[in-house]
């Protein structure tokens, strides 16, 4: 499931590395996002994964950078029927 990571903002590649990666990281949303799990309270349980941010830095070496970027914007003016032939 491509859910783009959760985030509500698109995500540029700076890395300029070429190829297709397969990777797995373990995280939490933060309880601002959407999906947001609760730790678990069960005692003796793991730790809470990082949040996604931290998780990308520690696990795989890259960091997520909030910065503003040109994008495409689609603009609709008027919207009407179409008219009969």
């Amino acid at each position: 499931m491509n859910r783009y990571m959760d985030l509500q903002w698109p995500v540029v590649d700076d890395t300029h590395i070429a190829g297709k990666f397969d990777f797995d990281i373990t995280w939490i949303p933060k309880p601002s996002q959407p999906a947001a799990i609760p730790p678990s309270s069960r005692e003796g349980s793991p730790p809470p994964a990082p949040d996604l941010f931290a998780a990308m830095d520690e696990q795989l070496g890259l960091e997520l950078k909030a910065r503003k970027e040109p994008t495409d914007v689609l603009v609709i003016d008027a919207v009407g029927k179409p008219s009969e032939n």
